[in-house]
């Protein structure tokens, strides 16, 4: 198809829909992305309220050191050196969780997570070693995208979508143990007795591989996906969101374009 490209809309600007612009821009199409809000980026935009910045998307992202999953992608994009961005665990610890009868420091790195664990949980090393295990071999999947290109596709074993919950609890992880396993859940905003295993694991391995926060909420790195969308040829539309997909007949045309609010049809 890129041998002969044509006309794309997008409909929303959050992270999939300019990364998606991106792409098809970068592959010779002539994308337009309409977005309803007045600003592009959706969940990575933080806002103000009051004086008081509320980031309520992009947080964390893990796996961008030079070479790993999600720094490929950033490279691929072109949108790297504009994310404003700083690595967390430089002092040996990315996250620090309090509880009500404990402290546990995450520690950047598999094996220093690993022995951090069996260092504050020294009766359940059999819990611990199983859990690493198949953590390891998320990290490796994630890290070279077997997950979705191998042909072992092991994500897409039924185990993989145990409930993270049940799994620690077939385990036999003490209470306290899948307190602290279940962490990542809260990242996804899944409970962990619905967070299937597979995702648990690649947010948790995702993390541990690298850590990192942006400088300033996610104004920037929202402007920096638009501005290289831009930079490829690619329209941004803001404040006149999409009320109807346009075909001649639904059952038998292809869709043929977009109507916004303000009445204007591409």
């Amino acid at each position: 198809m890129a041998e002969n490209p044509t006309d794309v809309v997008i409909i929303g600007s959050g992270i999939g829909g300019l990364s998606l612009g991106i792409i098809l821009a970068r592959c010779g199409y002539r994308v337009t992305i309409a977005e309803k809000n007045a600003r592009p980026g959706g969940l990575m935009r933080g806002y103000v309220r009051q004086g008081i910045e509320c980031d309520v998307g992009v947080h964390y992202m893990g796996a961008l050191e030079e070479g790993q999953i999600l720094r490929r992608m950033f490279d691929f994009l072109g949108v790297t050196s504009a994310v404003p961005l700083t690595r967390m665990g430089r002092d040996g610890v990315v996250d620090r969780y309090h509880f009500d009868d404990r402290v546990f420091d995450m520690p950047p790195g598999l094996d220093a997570y690993q022995e951090r664990l069996l260092s504050a949980f020294p009766d359940e090393e059999r819990q611990i070693l199983a859990v690493m295990e198949r953590l390891k071999s998320a990290a490796i999947q994630l890290n070279s995208l077997d997950l979705l290109l191998g042909e072992d596709q092991a994500w897409a074993d039924m185990e993989q979508f145990e409930p993270m919950g049940e799994y620690l609890r077939r385990l036999g992880c003490s209470p306290a143990l899948r307190t602290v396993l279940g962490v990542p859940s809260c990242w996804i905003g899944v409970p962990l007795d619905d967070c299937p295993v597979f995702y648990h694991n690649m947010a948790l391995s995702s993390y541990l591989l690298s850590a990192w926060r942006l400088r300033s909420g996610g104004i920037e790195m929202a402007d920096a996906f638009a501005e290289r969308f831009r930079e490829l040829g690619g329209e941004l539309i803001t404040g006149d969101g999409v009320t109807a997909i346009l075909a001649e007949n639904r059952r038998k045309s292809p869709v043929s374009g977009v109507r916004l609010a303000s009445g204007k049809e591409i």
